[in-house]
């Protein structure tokens, strides 16, 4: 469009021009070129942790055993 809209003799100094300005508008989108507010907010809780009470009990019934003698000694469960 710029080339087409632009009189014969300035065609290439149009041309050439427009490729600098996109260019040179990439390069600040690229590089992040923000204009956002350049604020901190820091909230901060006051929130004590809670302790952590772990009760482990483990209950394994002791094995029974008989005592059998049948030809000698032998060991049976009664389970």
């Amino acid at each position: 469009m710029i080339c087409a809209a632009s009189p014969a003799t300035g065609r290439t100094v149009a041309t050439g021009l427009a490729i600098l300005t996109c260019a040179a508008a990439s390069t600040l989108a690229l590089r992040g070129l923000s204009l956002r507010s350049s604020s901190f907010v820091h909230v901060h809780n006051d929130v004590q942790p809670t302790p952590v009470q772990i009760h482990s009990d483990i209950h394994v019934p002791q094995p029974r055993v008989e005592r059998v003698e049948i030809n000698g000694p032998d060991l049976r469960s009664v389970d």
